[in-house]
């Protein structure tokens, strides 16, 4: 039996896949980065997966499957440990990104300083 995509619409798809304008995420607001990431229980894949088991019926599992269960149980576990082992996150900090103000005083009267980075700069970190 012929495929009925020719080459040229299989290629054509292909790029559009790559060609989609992803949306960036939404700048975060500082006090919601600064105490909101305390409060975060961390990646837990028993919990992942008893939710995905808990919506097997929408897809028209039965629950009590065993072998379903052991294999979403095997998958998570492996997505979650890929994430906590694996990444990496390298951070850029633009020129001018990080701002500061201090004020003081000595026998020459008040004193106020403000700086901010002149370079460019990076960082690493791991996700727990």
């Amino acid at each position: 039996m012929a495929c009925s995509y020719s080459n040229d619409r299989i290629i054509s798809e292909i790029e559009g896949l790559f060609k989609k304008r992803i949306p960036r995420f939404p700048k975060l607001p500082v006090p919601l980065l600064s105490f909101g990431a305390e409060n975060r229980p961390g990646l837990n894949p028993k919990k992942i997966t008893s939710d995905i088991i808990s919506k097997f019926p929408e897809a028209g599992i039965d629950n009590g499957d065993n072998v379903w269960e052991k294999y979403t149980a095997l998958v998570v576990n492996a997505i979650v440990d890929a994430i906590v082992y694996d990444s990496n996150i390298q951070v850029g900090i633009k020129p001018g990104a990080i701002q500061s103000v201090g004020v003081g005083g000595n026998a020459g009267g008040p004193v106020v300083v403000q700086s901010y980075n002149t370079m460019a700069g990076s960082g690493n970190a791991t996700i727990s």
